[in-house]
C-alpha cells in the first residue's frame, strides 16, 4: 500500500518510481507472483503504453534498470523507500544484490545509506510479524 498520492506525482517521478519498483523486483533474478501484483501496480499508474511495454520487457529479462538522480521531496521519497522495501522482502529473503540496488536506489533520491539499511531493517522485522501472524492464525 503506498503512503503517498502517485496520481499527484509528474510523469517524470511516476517512470522513475515505477523503474525503481522494475530494480527491486529483478535484483534478486526471481520473480515471485507476489511481486508480479507490485508490478501491476507500477503499471496502473504510468501514463504511456511504451513506458510500460518497456517495464515488463526489463521483467521478463530480470534486468535492474539504471535510475537517474532525481529531486523528490523528502518525505515521499522516504514513502517509496519503505514501499520498495516491502518488495525486497516479500518472498522471505534478501540478498546482498538486492541491498545493494536498494542502497544505489536510495542514494539516487538523496537518501543516505544509513537510512536505507533502517528501512531494510524494518522491511524484514515487518515481514517476520507478519508471517508469525499467519502462523498463530493458522494454529488450532
Amino acid at each position: 500500500m503506498l503512503d503517498f498520492n502517485v496520481g499527484a506525482l509528474s510523469a517524470e517521478i511516476k517512470l522513475w518510481f515505477a523503474n525503481a519498483i522494475v530494480g527491486m523486483i529483478s535484483a534478486d533474478g526471481a520473480v515471485t507472483d507476489d511481486e508480479v501484483a507490485f508490478l501491476r501496480e507500477a503499471i496502473d499508474f504510468l501514463e504511456k503504453v511504451d513506458d510500460i511495454n518497456h517495464i515488463v520487457e526489463m521483467v521478463k529479462r530480470r534486468e535492474s534498470p539504471p535510475l537517474q538522480n532525481m529531486n523528490i521531496d523528502t518525505k515521499i521519497a522516504r514513502a517509496m523507500l519503505f514501499y520498495i522495501a516491502d518488495i525486497a522482502v516479500t518472498d522471505g529473503s534478501l540478498s546482498q544484490t538486492e541491498i545493494n540496488y536498494f542502497k544505489y536506489m536510495g542514494n539516487k533520491i538523496g537518501i543516505d545509506d544509513s537510512y536505507t539499511l533502517r528501512v531494510i531493517g524494518w522491511a524484514k522485522d515487518d515481514y517476520n510479524i507478519k508471517k508469525r501472524k499467519q502462523e498463530l492464525l493458522r494454529e488450532v
